[in-house]
């Protein structure tokens, strides 16, 4: 039954209804209910959207290749940042081979190293072996590339906390024990000032680790950037069928 307007009603612009129309279905999904699609013509008919339009919407969203979701960023509270940046960015058409050969060439001028380039089937993926654990690669995924920039901060972190932070934690045993016992005669501090210690070394090591894996974030949002302006620049539109 279609709702009658009144005087009062508001009335929306298309793109207003559209992003009304989205937003609720967000909030539907939010629930973990889906719709059928009877659901969704019932749904459209009442927004006066023709229901042919939304089966073949859902025509197209099913013939559409699914695009693997990203790894998601390991949670960094602890440690300050996190083990894992990620940039992705998704730049529809098909990217060539002059395309390919820009965006290698992005790829080093961002980071200032040569890196080494594989295709992979139609993915190409660079890698610097000898250096950070970082990993680009632009993959196609039906009518469109998917860019992605990966770095693992996993062994920066651990040449941090347990290379640095841990041997001078125990380091600091070296002038507490003297201060401690011969200079304060209180034995009894020692636990005390040896968990402020390892705190402090704790600390110093977050600092560096958050302030090096900020500068590395950036730099890998600007050269994912960069690499879209460059597929964006190649691209062409999908050949459409016959």
């Amino acid at each position: 039954m279609t709702r009658e307007m009144t005087s009062g009603d508001p009335r929306f612009s298309d793109d207003q209804s559209a992003l009304i129309l989205q937003r609720a279905a967000e909030l539907q999904a939010q629930l973990g209910r889906g719709l059928s699609l009877t659901e969704l013509e019932a749904a459209a008919s009442e927004a006066g959207i023709d229901t042919a339009l939304v089966r073949r919407a859902a025509a197209e969203l099913s013939a559409r290749p699914v695009v693997a979701p990203a790894p998601q960023p390991s949670s960094g509270r602890v440690l300050g940042a996190p083990l894992q940046l990620l940039h992705e960015r998704v730049v529809a058409g098909r990217l060539g081979e002059p395309g390919q050969e820009d965006a290698v060439r992005e790829i080093r001028r961002q980071l200032g190293a040569p890196g080494r380039l594989e295709a992979t089937g139609r993915e190409l993926v660079w890698t610097n072996p000898n250096g950070r654990n970082l990993r680009v690669s632009i993959a196609p995924r039906g009518d469109a590339n998917v860019i992605r920039v990966q770095e693992r901060l996993g062994e920066l972190g651990g040449g941090l906390f347990l290379g640095m932070a841990l041997p001078m934690t125990f380091a600091g045993l070296g002038f507490i024990l003297p201060i401690c016992i011969a200079v304060l005669e209180a034995p009894v501090l020692i636990p005390l000032a040896f968990a402020l210690w390892a705190g402090l070394s704790f600390l110093l090591a977050r600092t560096i680790f958050k302030t090096i894996a900020r500068q590395r974030d950036v730099e890998l949002r600007a050269l994912a950037d960069g690499l879209e302006e460059v597929c964006n620049a190649d691209t062409s539109p999908p050949e459409r069928g016959t």
